[in-house]
């Protein structure tokens, strides 16, 4: 029988058998005792058991994403009007870091975004902006983090602009583009106060019911990449995977939320952010879109 740690995470990903073996040994080290369900979302292995709790499993090289996510897990309980998953368990299998979740009510934004109307749009990015505000006011004690740790990083992700788009096989004209731009706009992220941050809002990560008056949102998911960033970083995402090119939609976004700032801002974190990858953001812009410059994207998007 093939080990576990004879293979990648990303072939170990791709077979349904090993997948269901990894969570079943989780489950037993736990004593749990569940039927599975696999949940064929984002780049983890998720496992659904059916008392109503969800299994995350990472890679080996990313313990430090599991080990972030059960923080936030664990900080944001009660904190916030929408409900996040209660941390149940975390740990180690077989190398393979994991952690065991209470699984939210409701169904993923993702699932009716297309079928609402622009009203019900704008309801929902309301709420979308009010929710942010709940976060980002929640102290940064919480998260035992800091302004230099966010410094650091983003100071980091400056430093390796370039390389980082290059990485996604991104050409090198684009890539002087975003270097100039950076240069010339104004530097943000040392002048605008850290907060706590998602860092990844979008249709897939907000949770909804029905109720009298349309959709609510009633909880958030995924908190593995959370950190300590300005608002911002977590408003760049809302651009581009909630609104997606309806700048409309964007603005009430914005006006919600009481942003008094301009789009560059939000433009240059996109293009600082830890998983941006500008090579495929800017494939999913209809060709019947006219795309020659870094504002070009920004006018788009924000």
């Amino acid at each position: 029988m093939m080990e576990f740690d004879t293979i990648t995470f990303n072939d170990l990903m791709k077979s349904d058998l090993l997948c269901t073996k990894l969570v079943e040994s989780i489950c037993k080290s736990l004593s749990f005792k569940s039927n599975l369900k696999r949940i064929y979302e984002g780049s983890r292995i998720l496992f659904e058991t059916d008392d109503e709790k969800i299994v995350k499993v990472f890679s080996p090289e990313e313990k430090e994403f599991c080990v972030n996510e059960a923080k936030f897990l664990s900080l944001l309980q009660g904190r916030l009007s929408v409900e996040t998953p209660g941390l149940i368990a975390e740990g180690v299998c077989q190398g393979y870091p994991f952690i065991v979740m209470q699984k939210l009510r409701g169904i993923p934004l993702k699932s009716i975004w297309n079928s609402l109307s622009v009203w019900a749009k704008k309801r929902i990015l309301t709420q979308t902006a009010d929710l942010l505000k709940e976060l980002h006011a929640l102290p940064l004690s919480l998260t035992q983090s800091t302004q230099a740790g966010w410094v650091s990083f983003i100071k980091s992700q400056t430093d390796n602009l370039n390389k980082n788009h290059m990485a996604f096989g991104l050409d090198r004209t684009w890539t002087d583009k975003f270097s100039d731009f950076i240069e010339k706009t104004e530097p943000v992220e040392y002048s605008s106060k850290a907060v706590v941050c998602h860092t990844e809002i979008m249709r897939e990560h907000l949770f909804l019911e029905k109720g009298r008056a349309g959709y609510e949102i009633t909880g958030l998911i995924d908190f593995e990449p959370s950190m300590t960033a300005i608002p911002e970083y977590d408003f760049c995402s809302v651009g581009l995977f909630i609104s997606g090119g309806e700048k409309d939609l964007f603005q009430h976004f914005l006006n919600s939320y009481g942003y008094s700032g301009n789009s560059f801002s939000v433009m240059r974190m996109l293009l600082l952010h830890r998983y941006s990858n500008m090579k495929w953001f800017m494939s999913t812009i209809p060709e019947t879109i006219t795309i020659k410059s870094v504002e070009d994207l920004c006018s788009y998007w924000f």
